[in-house]
Formats: structure tokens, C-alpha cells, sequence
């Protein structure tokens, strides 16, 4: 491993900020490529009803199969995982003025847990390939509209996903388990406008969002932002339709996520 303005480490395992040789765990796994197959059937149903006094409602449903099989070449062992799962969605909504409908939703979806590899220092027992899959639930409140200018909404919501952890094995040295490990609660506003005139478009939209782990068997997580989630984030989009060339546009974008929780 090297390291600029660091001498260079030539052993497998090192101290990246202090170049010293650290000695290699016994039973240290070899790491091999992951095979992985999976394949998922799906049923999608869907309805809306409209009713006088501009009241609207939709109802869902997805039934879905998922079939995972995963192991390493180096291992012996495979995980499988065959299993059903169905996750409804409904939400109503309310005409409150003219182009303006405000909505309260619920829904469940579906958490693949990731599949996790061995690494050079530990090995992760199973690979987390027997980790089924999981639901999470969400509610929103929203209200949008549409003017002469164009189309805006406001939306608050909040979510809970399962988690995935490796956590150390009970018995076996330098191994882990990954399993389920609690779950992550999101509180969150979203703000959007969607503006077009001539052969020009522009989307802006601006995300607010506290999210906590809870319910982690390591108490140090506990009550920390979830992994690779920013505190908030804006978007805005600018595009340009050439009109004399149909279908060729040119579009810019302006990105800023606020800080996040990195996994090292």
C-alpha cells in the first residue's frame, strides 16, 4: 500500500498513517471471487377511484418470489434463499384548490440485504448470503400543485428500514456473522419546482433529513446517522433542447449533499 508523503508498505497489512508491519491473523480466509445468482418473479396490481368532492385514492400490491444463491470459490460453503413477499402501498388524496391536491400515503417495500465478502483481515461466516429479505415502511404527507409558471410540491415523510451488520461470531476467531442489526428511522422534508419555457427546462429540489440507527447490538452505533446518508442534499438541473437537431438536449447539473457517515 502507498501512501503519499509515507514510505511505502510492503506487506499485505499495514497502518496506513504509521507504515509498521502488523502481523497477519491465523486462519486468515483467501479471498475468491463471489458467485451469485438471483432471480425475483413479480406481480404488480394497482387501482384509482375518484370519488365527487375531489377525493382520489390509489391501492397497491407486489407480490414478489425471490430466489439468491450465493457462494465463494474459494468456499465451500453457499447460501440460499428462496422466500415470498408481498408489500402493499395506498395513499388519498384531497383537491384542496384548483391544480392543488394534498395526499397522505403508507407503503412497504423491499430491503435486499447486501452480500457481504470476506476480507483480508476476517472472515465473515456464510458471506451473509442466508440473510433474507426484509421490509421497510414508510409514511408521506404532501401537498403539490401546478401554476401558470409551472409545478411545485412539498413533501414530509418519514421511514424505517431493517438493518445489516457484521457482528463478531460468539465462538470462531477472526470470524463474523453478518445479520440482521436493528434498523435506521428517517424524518425528512423534500421541496421541488419543475419550471419549463421555450426550449428550456429547469428542476430544483432541496432535502432535509435526520436519520438514526437504533437497535444495533453494538451500543456505539446506536443513535448515529446511518451509513452514506447526507443531512441534506439540493439539486438543480438546467436543460436546453436544441431545436435544430430533435432529441439532442444539453443539461447541467449542480449537486451539493451535505456531510455523511463514511465506513472505513
Amino acid at each position: 500500500v502507498a501512501v503519499t508523503g509515507v514510505q511505502t508498505c510492503a506487506l499485505p497489512i499495514c497502518n496506513l498513517y504509521q507504515p509498521q508491519a502488523v502481523p497477519a491473523p491465523s486462519g486468515v480466509a483467501t479471498l475468491g471471487q463471489e458467485r451469485q445468482r438471483e432471480r425475483s418473479t413479480e406481480l404488480y396490481l394497482k387501482d384509482h377511484a375518484q370519488w365527487a368532492g375531489g377525493w382520489h385514492a390509489w391501492l397497491g400490491l407486489r407480490a414478489m418470489q425471490l430466489k439468491r444463491e450465493q457462494t465463494l470459490s474459494t468456499s465451500l460453503e453457499t447460501g440460499r434463499t428462496d422466500q415470498r413477499i408481498t408489500t402493499p402501498w395506498l395513499a388519498l388524496g384531497h383537491e384542496v384548490a384548483a391544480h392543488t391536491m394534498a395526499h397522505i400515503a403508507w407503503g412497504e417495500g423491499v430491503e435486499v440485504p447486501p452480500l457481504r465478502l470476506s476480507t483480508p483481515t476476517a472472515r465473515i461466516a456464510d458471506n451473509g448470503a442466508n440473510l433474507p429479505a426484509s421490509k421497510s415502511r414508510q409514511w408521506e404527507l404532501g401537498l403539490q400543485g401546478e401554476t401558470e409558471w409551472g409545478q411545485w410540491g412539498l413533501h414530509a415523510f418519514a421511514m424505517r428500514r431493517p438493518e445489516v451488520n457484521v457482528l463478531p461470531h460468539p465462538t470462531l476467531p477472526y470470524t463474523y456473522n453478518a445479520a440482521a442489526d436493528g434498523s435506521s428511522r428517517y424524518h425528512g422534508m423534500v421541496a421541488r419546482i419543475h419550471r419549463s419555457w421555450q426550449a428550456y427546462s429547469l428542476d430544483a429540489s432541496w432535502m432535509w433529513l435526520d436519520a438514526r440507527r437504533e437497535g444495533s447490538a453494538i451500543g456505539s452505533i446506536n443513535g448515529q446517522s446511518p451509513v452514506n446518508v447526507p443531512a441534506h442534499a439540493v439539486r438543480i438541473g438546467q436543460a436546453y433542447r436544441w431545436p435544430v437537431l430533435q432529441g439532442l438536449t444539453a443539461r447541467l447539473d449542480l449537486i451539493e449533499d451535505g456531510p455523511r457517515l463514511v465506513d472505513t
